[in-house]
């Protein structure tokens, strides 16, 4: 379920990040007698990387979205099924740590990724 939600907006952000690379830089590149995948490798790709990197912070919580409600549906065990389970036997503090371990999760997942992307601009 976490990979159709995030499949689809992924697709579309980046997408709309390899439509958003400056012509001229492929006319450029096609002028010195570059091939496809050298446009790709060498303009597209490196010029994409601030959308992939969006892309990257959008699917984090996309895909925590959906294994959670797909956990709140049809599952036994998970942060969703304790959500769920917790709320009906009227258990606040088995609800409030699966929702607070949900935060601590996301932020961690968040922090991977803005540490991921100072890596690759140091490295740009």
């Amino acid at each position: 379920m976490s990979l159709a939600i995030s499949l689809f907006i992924t697709i579309l952000i980046i997408y709309n990040g390899f439509q958003s690379i400056d012509p001229n830089k492929i006319k450029l590149a096609q002028t010195f007698g570059a091939t496809k995948r050298q446009i790709l490798a060498k303009v597209v790709l490196p010029g994409s990387v601030p959308t992939l990197i969006a892309a990257l912070k959008v699917n984090a919580g996309l895909s925590l979205v959906g294994v959670v409600v797909g956990e709140l549906q049809s599952a036994n065990v998970g942060l969703g099924y304790l959500i769920q389970y917790g709320s009906q036997i009227f258990r606040l503090n088995v609800v409030m740590t699966a929702i607070t371990i949900l935060a601590i999760v996301s932020s961690l997942m968040y922090l991977a990724i803005s540490w991921i992307e100072s890596a690759v601009i140091r490295r740009r």
